[in-house]
């Protein structure tokens, strides 16, 4: 008698409180800003950012978490300067925008997604703080420009 290969089991379904939540809400997108960067014009969305980007914030960048989550609800729809769109995971073109933090020229530089997901939005995947030399060296060098 040929003995039947047993079958795996079905992977279980994941519990109402392990599955992901839904991308949180950082603030309307800079449809202006992202126009600039991407010469073409730029539909209205929100920027969102998942559980397993903000994970990698506060991971990486600790000491400029909180602070910076302050100003990115505040400020993110008038950022002042831009990083053209470079290629980044998974096929997505970045742009970075950078917020000014505060008089010392500290920015929060928040890496967004030039294109929209199906839902209508623009996905950020990280964020940090940007010293002022930091900011300036990159004015200077070309990398960042201006929001006009």
């Amino acid at each position: 008698m040929v003995e039947t290969p047993k079958r795996e089991a079905a992977p279980k379904r994941a519990k109402a409180s392990e599955k992901p939540k839904p991308p949180q809400v950082i603030g309307p997108a800079p449809t202006d800003a992202i126009s600039q960067a991407t010469k073409r014009p730029a539909e209205a969305g929100s920027i969102v950012i998942s559980d397993i980007a903000l994970q990698h914030a506060k991971n990486d960048h600790p000491e400029d978490f909180d602070e910076a989550v302050k100003v990115l609800k505040t400020k993110l729809r008038k950022p002042e300067f831009f990083g053209p769109p470079k290629p980044g995971a998974a096929g997505q073109t970045i742009a970075y925008y950078y917020v000014t933090l505060d008089q010392t020229g500290r920015a929060v530089v928040l890496p967004v997604s030039t294109d929209r997901n199906r839902y209508g939005n623009y996905e950020a995947r990280s964020f940090y703080i940007a010293s002022a030399h930091t900011i300036d060296r990159r004015l200077k060098n070309g990398e960042i420009f201006p929001v006009k």
